[in-house]
């Protein structure tokens, strides 16, 4: 049996197994979904709301 007559009893004996290619097709979206999300809230923050302060936040066993 050669490598490739072998490879074609393996991929017509599991019918139901997905290929390589549609398991890295389906990361790659779901990646997309993941990250698509964050990238839209995080965009707009310019740093504008961001105050230095020193000291001990009022209202706490420190303050």
């Amino acid at each position: 049996m050669s490598g490739s007559t072998a490879t074609q009893t393996a991929a017509a004996a599991q019918p139901g197994r997905p290929h390589k290619s549609l398991l890295a097709g389906a990361a790659i979206v779901g990646t997309l979904l993941v990250a698509v999300p964050f990238l839209v809230t995080g965009g707009s923050d310019d740093g504008k709301n961001r105050v230095a302060r020193a000291g001990a936040t009022p209202g706490t066993v420190l303050g």
